[in-house]
């Protein structure tokens, strides 16, 4: 079984992704949990700055992702 991504406007499948096992996904909540607590700690203009950067990343990277 897979998780699978359409194209909305055709319905035409984009990507298929297998599904996690329950050991994949218990070792992504630990993950997330450690995560967590160290993004809060992180100040607020560092977290800004951080968030920027991927938005701009992103910006440069528009037509290759839109392509995806």
């Amino acid at each position: 079984m897979a998780f699978i991504t359409r194209n909305p406007a055709i319905g035409k499948v984009v990507q298929q992704f297998p599904l996690w096992s329950e050991e994949q996904l218990e070792e992504a909540l630990v993950e997330v949990a450690i995560a967590t607590p160290q993004w809060a700690a992180t100040p607020l203009l560092r977290r800004c700055e951080l968030l920027r950067g991927i938005g701009d990343e992103l910006t440069k990277r528009r037509d290759e992702l839109a392509a995806v």
